[in-house]
């Protein structure tokens, strides 16, 4: 199933995505979007059952990367099938400024294990918003895994619903710059 005959089409993905998750971000510290979030629908690229993700090749530079899977019930978490995957991309030069603007604290600049340490813990809040605003639209809860984080690529690529085609991109932009990457794959949802 495609996310077309999943229910969910690029218009209720893009809903979600730029108008839950650029809010959240507007309000969570004192970053300025340079221009509006772009979206943007990708192929899926799937390797021995598990989504590549390529982080350099999404800044052509170095990057943080912190993913998360979503599932229905939680005895699917055992399984590792997941009904949904969100990734976000920090750009390496950028991601301790960005950060900090968000309102995250104690980052050491020099420490990889800070800055992922953090990437993580702003992926589960992005996460969060996301099953928030799913739940209030009428779809049933999801429960969110722990995230992983990885710096420029995840080798081993990542768990997700396997019948999925689609993966859905926002790119933020601040200081001028594309800085800040959320990619969603989500499969059928159903209603409560």
């Amino acid at each position: 199933m495609t996310a077309k005959t999943s229910g969910f089409d690029p218009h209720i993905i893009k809903e979600l995505l730029t108008v839950s998750l650029q809010n959240s971000v507007a309000s969570m510290g004192s970053a300025n979007f340079s221009k509006p979030p772009e979206f943007s629908e990708h192929e899926l690229i799937e390797y021995e059952s598990r989504m590549r993700v390529f982080g350099l090749e999404k800044f052509g530079l170095p990057c943080y990367i912190s993913y998360v899977n979503f599932f229905l019930p939680q005895a699917d978490i055992k399984k590792d099938m997941p009904i949904g995957t969100f990734l976000v991309f920090l750009e390496h030069n950028n991601a301790v400024r960005l950060l900090k603007s968000l309102g995250y604290t104690h980052i050491n600049e020099d420490e990889d294990e800070t800055i992922l340490g953090k990437t993580g813990e702003f992926c589960v809040a992005m996460a969060k918003q996301l099953k928030t605003t799913l739940t209030q639209k009428g779809y049933k809860e999801l429960t969110i895994s722990d995230p992983l984080n990885y710096k420029n690529d995840i080798p081993e690529g990542v768990p997700f619903y396997y019948h999925e085609e689609k993966c859905y991109q926002l790119d933020f932009f601040f200081w001028k710059q594309k800085n800040l990457i959320f990619n969603l794959t989500l499969g059928p949802v159903p209603t409560k």
